[in-house]
């Protein structure tokens, strides 16, 4: 019976994620979207937002300060367990790149092959990127995949992340 109750438990989760909130956040820029998907199965914007960084921030602990009041009073009618945000970067602060993947090996080797290309391309070590990919399962030659793939400096990425936890975002 308990993995019943578990199982409601969960699926209530699922209908109740209807939304998802995502950020551009950039040094003097914020850029907030929110997206509702309809019964219909439309995906609707529901809030956009662009804001900038009052003219008088000098200090980088001061325009800190302004992201996170931002960000807090624009998630402050949702209740906390809603309060989940995708964050992204801007293209300055990321690299991107395209890796020629032959597919015979394992998914976990291409994860280590685009970690590792990312990393040259900043030229860091391979556990100071953060990074995400895609494969493209169309190819011109036969048997080789095109990986899509982008980096930013870990140390950016959780910069980011820890000011928007302190306004209350997850």
């Amino acid at each position: 019976m308990q993995w019943r109750q578990r199982a409601a438990d969960f699926l209530a989760w699922r209908r109740q994620r209807a939304h998802a909130w995502g950020a551009m956040l950039d040094q003097q820029d914020i850029l907030l979207a929110a997206l509702s998907v309809q019964k219909t199965g439309v995906v609707r914007v529901m809030v956009y937002e662009h804001q900038h960084a009052p003219e008088g921030l000098v200090h980088l602990s001061e325009r800190d300060e302004w992201l996170v009041q931002t960000l807090r009073s624009l998630g402050a009618h949702l209740p906390a367990r809603l309060r989940t945000m995708v964050l992204a970067l801007s293209e300055g602060r990321c690299r991107q790149g395209v890796l020629a993947w032959h597919g015979a090996h394992g998914l976990r080797r291409l994860e280590a092959e685009v970690q590792l290309e990312a990393a040259a391309a900043w030229g860091v070590s391979p556990e100071d990127v953060g990074f995400d990919f895609r494969v493209d399962e169309v190819s011109p030659t036969a048997g080789v995949h095109p990986v899509q793939w982008a980096a930013c400096l870990r140390e950016e990425l959780v910069q980011w992340q820890q000011h928007a936890r302190s306004a209350g975002w997850r």
